[in-house]
C-alpha cells in the first residue's frame, strides 16, 4: 500500500479528519472479515500508531 503515490496524502487526510470526527471505511464485499476496508484499516493503524 505504501508504494502507492497517493497513500501518504490519504493517510494525512485521515489523520486530519480524525482530529474532529470519526473516519468510516465502507466496503461492498459480502464477507465482513475479508475485504478492502479491513486491509485499509489495518494499514492506517500501522501508519498512524507504528
Amino acid at each position: 500500500m505504501s508504494e502507492n503515490s497517493a497513500s501518504q496524502e490519504f493517510k494525512d487526510l485521515c489523520v486530519q479528519k480524525l482530529q474532529d470526527h470519526n473516519v468510516t471505511l465502507l466496503y461492498g464485499a459480502k464477507n465482513e472479515k475479508y475485504n478492502h476496508a479491513v486491509v485499509l484499516k489495518e494499514w492506517l493503524a500501522e501508519q498512524i500508531h507504528p
